[in-house]
């Protein structure tokens, strides 16, 4: 009986015999590019050329695949028959459209309609806005200062009053007009703050004249000077918030 040698994982294995060897074969142990060789056989052979070695399921797949490659290699190419460019644009999806939408008279009446009253309410609003900004104290909006009117004391004087917001260490002032011979008096008035009021101080001079110098600095929110005008000239008042925090005040002159 033919003694029968194989190689696995680059080893010699063997001698067995033939049933042995076609055990390994059926229990997978023996696959097809397994090399064998027994005597009388000129050199190693895969497992796969030895008939009769491996289960016919095994031995017949690559046969069955070499066949299907053939005929598969035999088969004509199918040639794409030509799209015709009419039947193309045929089968394209086709987009429908928009339709414009159409109002009806009476949707076109409305739409018109809050359109001209919308635009009526803004000109109301402008003209109510500038009639506001034109009410303004003609004595403090007066080109190059304020005109009060009159001498000897308050007769025929017209008081003003204006605000003013300052932060700390921000000052405001204004330039006004008086007569000679008239009493003025200057209020500064500050809303009690919440915490801590603000120190605010009031400075009144004179165009021209340094020794015309009227201060009140004393540690309070409200300030308030008078004086007699000695000349018809211009007088500079100056209201100064040296803080702590924001000063909104009220200056009043009578």
């Amino acid at each position: 009986m033919a003694e029968w040698f194989y190689s696995l994982d680059n080893q010699q294995k063997g001698p067995v015999t033939w049933e042995s060897l076609r055990q390994l074969a059926a229990s997978g142990k023996l696959s097809r590019g397994d090399l064998v060789w027994r005597e009388g056989l000129a050199d190693w052979k895969p497992a796969s050329q030895i008939e009769n070695l491996l289960p016919r399921a095994e031995a017949a797949a690559p046969k069955r695949r070499e066949e299907s490659f053939a005929a598969e290699a035999d088969l004509p190419r199918r040639r794409e028959a030509p799209i015709d460019e009419e039947d193309a644009d045929e089968r394209r999806p086709r987009r429908k459209k928009k339709r414009k939408k159409e109002h009806s008279p009476g949707a076109m009446a409305a739409i018109i309609g809050s359109s001209v009253g919308g635009g009526i309410l803004v000109l109301i609003i402008i003209i109510v806005l500038l009639v506001r900004s034109g009410r303004g104290n003609p004595a403090v909006n007066a080109p190059g200062g304020a005109q009060a009117q009159g001498g000897g004391g308050a007769a025929g004087f017209q008081t003003i009053n204006y605000a003013v917001t300052l932060r700390p260490f921000q000052d405001d002032t204004r330039a006004f007009n008086f007569q000679a011979g008239q009493r003025v008096e200057v209020l500064v008035s500050t809303p009690q703050a919440v915490f801590k009021n603000p120190d605010v101080d009031l400075y009144i001079s004179r165009a021209g004249d340094p020794e015309f110098d009227l201060v009140d600095d004393a540690i309070s929110k409200d300030c308030y000077l008078q004086f007699v005008a000695p000349a018809n000239d211009q007088y500079f008042i100056r209201v100064v918030n040296l803080g702590p925090g924001i000063a909104t005040s009220t200056v009043t002159i009578r």
